[in-house]
């Protein structure tokens, strides 16, 4: 009967993708201006255009672009500022020249960041759609000293800032504003394969004192969407018809002394080291395939992940991907409900991956394998220093305006165990507000037969089968916006490489909606305000109910990036029987009053903060108390400081609380703090500190969380010619309060209230892009 129901919610998923086939969308692509853009006869240079205006007969010959219009906080209408942009293009790459002119040019925000580190600063980009299908495209962004910023921007989700590719660009300040070139290479670009090539196009400028978003064309928040608001820009090349190839070797050793052995085993390996080489090769096939190998990747972060709080917690933390085979063109297998997380995948030693465009089809595929899952077993247990093997497929069909539809496969093996993932997925857009989206999927995971000493089979395979159903109806205005999700998870749906988190717990079925409307008021001393509204039910799949919530807000945005929110939230929290040990179905009400802050006024600091005062349950209570509520308090703060171009300061303070109702004192508590120091020698040199603390406190009668107190030093020199080629010389110390001590079965880790050194590495590494 339960497979039944779960067949109906796929099938229900599979027709409502068929009839929004029905539906006509092309009548609302919103075209925009078309560019021809001139083919030059040498590269151009910022001296090119001395003065701020074109200044040599090349500049002249170049296509002008301007006229900018405000998206925020005055939408269509003119910019504040004048900006200019000036293309052309020849046989290796395409140009744009940007003349920025401001009225106070001493108040234009820049600074010596490292790449990527620009989001402080006024900024301007280039996004270039190469395919013109009004679904994905990139973006190139520059602060006025040049420093970059890279991303692929994909409608419906935004911009993806862990792609980065090779492209040159210069900056300079002058005494009416800034002048920024950007040299994209045609081979750091996928596009069709032909020699007439109409590319979509658009040129942003972000002025953060104003709070102004500035675009070419206009860009408008009424209209959901921004590619099918992009220009037009026309040339011919013959770039498209080769093969290039990209070869990225490096090298890695450590010397290192740590408190875990292998396996979490209880082992104070001192003086030891590890060296490590490998390589990624890259084959572009006519600009539009890319076909990625690695043998012994490079999986190593350089940067360790930022701190959450991870106390009283009933779901899975998520962390970002940060390591580079993997972010390449990760889009392509991007989908609502997360069945691809890498960061499930360890320690590979092998892999392959395929992905590009070719006419309407978007096609990804990958083959890896983990070692890191049987290493974590001890010598008895079944798939103990087995590899664990996966493969992936994805294709999606471009339809309709800004439409497709989709297919996921994947396939992991592991000691026996089998599973295989099937996906649907679809996006419409059903007219220049709305547009609809849905994913249906069906897990199968098969269990090997268990098997005595003898070999002798003493309990049967076994096979898991269910399915997961999530559609999605979007509305974007410049004064109403809203979501409205439903959500579906079968008690049995299972995948090894997904992350589902709350939203997506099996067991599960949700409507939720978040919802805003802003006033935008003229000659009021803020840009707008207005209200926000989040709602959710909740209930498992027997019809029991497990969640619902509401959150009111009030909103108040203003110049200098400024947002001030007030909220609360109301909460009605089911566990059933067996759940954290509660003995029958118990509901637990809930609710928090917060305010938040997020500005950037201030030339040279900005911040994000917030705090919350109310009711939590602890989640994690002993069985001597049982699961109750407490009162909680949250604080979250990140603080950034830029005294001058080169330095950079940013402080994260996190701080959690909940103490017991019933006045038996603190029952867990939380404090972490990030500071994070940056100097900037130039674009490519710099030096990172990086100090870490936490301190988890509890109360062993009222809670069962662990009591833990560490401290953590990255200090990192970093020499970067592009995303590949880079120089890392590091050290990393840690102490805490673990210590060896013996024990019945022999060595063990404890934990005191002292503070001891429990690991240290001294670390380089030199990767280099042969292209």
């Amino acid at each position: 009967m339960r497979n039944q129901k779960s067949m109906a919610r796929t099938m229900v998923a599979w027709l409502l993708g068929a009839c929004l086939l029905l539906c006509p969308g092309s009548a609302w692509a919103f075209a925009g201006t078309d560019l021809e853009i001139p083919l030059l006869t040498r590269p151009p240079e910022l001296a090119d255009f001395a003065g701020m205006r074109p200044s040599s007969e090349l500049a002249a010959t170049m296509i002008q672009s301007t006229g900018f219009s405000q998206r925020s906080p005055r939408e269509g209408e003119p910019a504040t500022q004048r900006t200019e942009v000036y293309l052309g293009y020849d046989s290796h790459a395409f140009y744009a020249v940007f003349v920025v002119f401001d009225e106070a040019p001493d108040a234009i925000r820049h600074g010596m960041a490292p790449r990527e580190e620009v989001g402080e600063d006024d900024t301007v980009s280039l996004l270039l759609d190469t395919y013109n299908d009004q679904r994905r495209a990139y973006v190139f962004t520059c602060n006025a000293r040049g420093v970059q910023r890279d991303g692929i921007y994909i409608e419906s989700v935004g911009e993806d800032r862990s792609f980065h590719t090779i492209w040159r660009s210069e900056g300079t300040l002058t005494k009416k504003g800034f002048m920024v070139l950007m040299a994209i290479p045609f081979r750091s670009l996928r596009f069709a394969s032909k020699p007439e090539q109409e590319w979509g196009v658009m040129f942003s400028r972000n002025i953060v004192r104003l709070s102004e978003d500035v675009h070419w064309p206009q860009y408008l928040r009424s209209v959901q969407g921004r590619l099918n608001q992009a220009g037009r820009l026309r040339f011919q090349t013959q770039a498209g018809s080769q093969t290039n190839y990209q070869f990225l070797p490096y090298v890695a050793s450590r010397s290192f002394k740590v408190l875990e052995g292998p396996s979490g085993m209880a082992e104070y390996i001192r003086d030891d080291g590890d060296h490590k080489a490998g390589a990624d090769g890259k084959i572009v096939f006519r600009e539009s395939l890319v076909l990625d190998l690695t043998a012994n990747p490079d999986f190593s972060q350089v940067e360790s992940d930022a701190p959450q709080v991870t106390v009283n917690n009933r779901f899975e933390l998520r962390f970002p991907e940060l390591r580079p085979f993997f972010t390449e063109n990760r889009d392509v297998f991007r989908l609502p409900i997360n069945l691809s997380f890498t960061r499930r995948i360890g320690e590979p030693e092998v892999g392959a991956r395929l992905t590009g465009k070719l006419g309407k089809t978007t096609l990804g595929a990958l083959l890896i394998n983990d070692t890191s899952r049987g290493e974590t077993l001890q010598p008895d247990e079944v798939g103990f220093d087995d590899n664990a093997n996966h493969g992936i497929l994805r294709f999606k069909y471009d339809v309709l305006n800004q439409g497709h539809l989709g297919v996921f496969y994947s396939h992991t093996e592991f000691a026996g165990e089998r599973a295989r993932i099937y996906s649907f997925d679809g996006r419409f857009r059903l007219n220049p507000k709305w547009s609809v989206g849905f994913q249906a999927v069906r897990s199968n995971v098969t269990f090997p037969s268990e098997l005595d000493e003898d070999g002798e089979e003493v309990a049967p395979a076994e096979s898991e089968n269910d399915s997961a159903v999530r559609v999605e109806f979007r509305r974007q205005g410049n004064y109403f916006t809203t979501a409205v999700r439903y959500i579906d998870i079968g008690e049995n749906f299972s995948s090894p490489l997904a992350f589902l988190g709350r939203e997506h717990r099996p067991d599960n079925r949700s409507l939720n909606s978040f919802s805003t409307y802003r006033f935008r008021p003229d000659n009021m001393p803020f840009n707008a305000w207005g209200f926000n509204l989040e709602t959710e039910y909740t209930e498992d799949q027997s019809g029991l109910e497990l969640d619902k919530i509401f959150t009111p807000g009030l909103v108040v945005e203003g110049a200098g990036r400024t947002t001030a929110f007030l909220y609360g939230r109301t909460r009605w929290e089911t566990l059933r029987e067996g759940e954290l040990g509660v003995p029958e179905n118990t509901t637990f009400r809930t609710g928090y009053l917060g305010a938040s802050i997020q500005t950037s006024i201030a030339r040279k600091f900005s911040t994000f903060a917030f705090i919350e005062f109310g009711e939590d349950v602890n989640y994690g209570a002993t069985d001597e108390i049982g699961i109750s509520n407490g009162d909680s308090i949250s604080f979250y703060g990140e603080f950034t400081w830029r005294p001058i171009s080169q330095l950079r300061v940013e402080q994260e303070l996190i701080y959690y609380q909940l103490d017991d109702q019933m006045g038996r004192g603190d029952i867990v508590s939380q404090r972490s703090s990030r500071l994070k120091l940056n100097w900037q020698f130039n674009r490519r040199l710099r030096l990172r500190l990086i100090g870490d603390y936490e301190s988890i406190r509890a109360n062993a009668a009222l809670s069962t969380a662990t009591r833990r107190r560490g401290i953590n030093g990255d200090l990192l020199l970093t020499y970067q010619v592009n995303p590949w080629t880079a120089f890392y010389l590091g050290y990393n110390g840690n102490y805490d309060n673990r210590f060896l001590e013996m024990g019945p079965r022999g060595p063990r880790i404890s934990r005191n209230d002292d503070l001891q050194n429990t690991g240290n590495q001294v670390f380089l590494k030199f990767s280099y892009l042969v292209d």
